[in-house]
C-alpha cells in the first residue's frame, strides 16, 4: 500500500493486472474457499479430483467476488482493472 501511495504522489499510475482469474491462478484459491472451483469429471461422469475455473453455478461465489473486488478497489482506485482470463482451461467443461 505504501508503494501505491508513493507512486501516486509522483503522478505515476499503477495498472494492476488480476491474473488470478485465469484457471491456473485461481487453483490456489480452491483450498481456501469451499466450492469456489468447478469440479471436473471423467468420461464416465465421475469426479476426477481436478478443478476448473470459478464455478458460476454456486451463488456464494458471487458474494466472495463482491468482497474481493471491494477490497481491490480500495487498494487500486483506478477506473480500469485487467482480469486476465486468457489462460482458462475449458477441458473441465
Amino acid at each position: 500500500m505504501v508503494d501505491i501511495i508513493y507512486s501516486s504522489s509522483l503522478l505515476v499510475q499503477l495498472f494492476h493486472s488480476m491474473r488470478n482469474f485465469s484457471a491456473g491462478h485461481t487453483q490456489a484459491w480452491g483450498p481456501g474457499v469451499d466450492k469456489l472451483l468447478t469440479a471436473c469429471y471423467d468420461s464416465k461422469g465421475k469426479k476426477n479430483g481436478k478443478f476448473g475455473p470459478i464455478d458460476p453455478t454456486v451463488e456464494k461465489n458471487y458474494e466472495f467476488l463482491r468482497h474481493f473486488f471491494k477490497e481491490v478497489a480500495t487498494v487500486f482506485p483506478d477506473k480500469y482493472l485487467h482480469l486476465g482470463g486468457d489462460e482458462v482451461d475449458y477441458s473441465c467443461w
